[in-house]
């Protein structure tokens, strides 16, 4: 026998049904959270989760253990072992699918995500130009909006300012989203997990300095990231902290994608070229990342400059802990295992929370690695 329900929760059900009816609710499209609903509702989280019930029993929803309602019909999760559906999350990473940091990434989601409720949809773009990389993020977050699978997005963003309207176009979707690396765009409030980028620039400029280095130079790129404009910063605070000079000469950029075919070690090749031409070339370097940075090593000692004799070079990342033979460059540590784990947990949280809860931004310590790439200068300078 069917149970009797209250009037408050038959009316509720009734005007869920009817949103499902005229597509307000989409087959497939996850339900607003019980908290959301009790809001607009002006009823207790327990009313809510009553007039859900009746809507799976009138054949209209599918619900699971700690996950919002689908509406049910050509819904795209996939049923798992017990016929319930798997939630759809979705990852964006800009960039070269086999870097290794964004490889660890996605390690440390795996490590959160339970494969039995959750499969984890990866997609990225390898630009052979700025614009064209930018412009595939945004198809690609538009197509996420749309995507009634998806419930949730872990973004490694790159588009800055220009793809916002993508970024608001998922949030009308209400698909919660948490940024990993990279800081949200300035007006555009989320969850974000990242390293305290500032200061382990700043650490890793005062390890130079602790050696003997009076001279230093900053190698960076031409991205918009909060990460590189932090690791300039970063920069500058050490230099200030020892009263040594900010010279612009010593701000080398390395272009980024904005050469048609130019690979990175061609844009490495041009910064060394134009670190050898300096009539007062830095002693040693502090460069923006590790993949610009071992090639940089390369490039330089293919002009005969001997490092770390003649120039020191640390790097940001540690990414050779995971490659081949004995690491060389001293460098920051991230630890990007831990930051997808983060990121993981914080998306499954929001996917409880809704947007009710404030957004919460994780930062992690990224500490400093000393070896072979550094050493004293050959000449003390002068305080």
């Amino acid at each position: 026998m069917r149970q009797t329900i209250t009037p408050t929760v038959s009316r509720i059900a009734s005007t869920l049904q009817e949103r499902i009816h005229s597509s307000q609710y989409a087959e497939g499209q996850w339900f607003p959270t019980e908290r959301e609903l009790a809001e607009e509702f002006a009823v207790s989280r327990a009313t809510i989760r009553l007039a859900l019930i009746e809507l799976e029993k009138r054949n209209l929803v599918v619900r699971a253990a700690g996950c919002r309602p689908i509406v049910r019909g050509g819904f795209g999760g996939i049923p798992n072992g017990s016929g319930q559906a798997r939630q759809s999350l979705a990852l964006w990473i800009s960039g070269d699918p086999t870097d290794l940091g964004g490889a660890m990434t996605v390690r440390g989601i795996h490590n959160v995500l339970d494969p039995d409720v959750y499969r984890l949809v990866v997609a990225n773009h390898c630009g052979d130009t700025l614009e064209a990389l930018i412009a595939a993020e945004a198809q690609a977050l538009e197509r996420f909006a749309r995507d009634n699978d998806i419930a949730g997005l872990i973004l490694w963003y790159f588009g800055g300012q220009q793809n916002l309207p993508a970024l608001e176009r998922l949030r009308a979707a209400r698909i919660p989203m948490v940024f990993v690396d990279r800081r949200p765009p300035p007006g555009f409030e989320a969850d974000y997990v990242g390293v305290y980028n500032a200061r382990a620039a700043q650490e890793a400029v005062q390890h130079l300095i602790q050696q003997g280095h009076r001279k230093i130079g900053h190698v960076t790129n031409s991205e918009s990231a909060s990460t590189v404009a932090e690791r300039l910063e970063g920069y500058k605070r050490a230099l200030a902290a020892a009263n040594l000079p900010f010279r612009e000469e010593w701000v080398l950029t390395a272009p980024f994608l904005e050469a048609e075919g130019a690979g990175l070690s061609t844009r490495a090749a041009a910064v060394a070229d134009r670190l050898v031409a300096l009539p007062d070339p830095p002693t040693a370097v502090f460069v923006v990342n590790d993949s610009t940075a071992v090639r940089l090593v390369m490039e330089l000692r293919a002009r005969g400059v001997r490092v770390p004799e003649e120039l020191a070079v640390v790097g940001f990342d540690d990414e050779e802990r995971w490659m081949p033979g004995k690491p060389f460059l001293t460098t920051i540590r991230q630890p990007f295992e831990a930051m997808g784990e983060e990121a993981a947990r914080l998306l499954l949280e929001r996917l409880k929370t809704g947007s009710v809860s404030a957004y919460r931004h994780i930062l992690l310590d990224a500490p400093l690695v000393v070896r072979e790439s550094t050493a004293p200068p050959m000449r003390q300078e002068a305080p």
